[in-house]
């Protein structure tokens, strides 16, 4: 099958990284040749409820901490030309969280 034509077929239902490996591609290029073919991901309307919404107002502000730091993580990645490690920032976190947890609670 055609690189192009498998883009077609699966980039909306498989994840990039299992595209990337099957076309021994990086995910950056899969990204780059998904947009040039004007292709798009299908996201679900879930990913678009807002936290305040769905958890109780006790738990805001540790949410917020957590998303902020991830933005800054990846906006940091971006600066340095690299894929963000994901895992890695989830292992990070969780040495950190249950310090930030305990702030929080104590209003700190």
């Amino acid at each position: 099958m055609e690189e192009d034509e498998y883009m077609f077929k699966f980039y909306h239902i498989k994840p990039t990284g299992i595209i990337a490996g099957n076309l021994d591609r990086t995910v950056k290029a899969i990204h780059a040749r998904a947009n040039h073919l004007g292709l798009k991901k299908h996201v679900s309307s879930r990913s678009s409820i807002h936290y305040k919404k769905i958890l109780p107002e006790s738990r805001w502000l540790l949410i917020g901490k957590f998303l902020s730091l991830l933005w800054r993580y990846g906006k940091e990645a971006e600066r340095c030309n690299v894929e963000p490690d994901i895992g890695r920032f989830l292992a990070e976190y969780r040495k950190i969280g249950a310090k930030l947890q305990n702030d929080t609670k104590r209003g700190d």
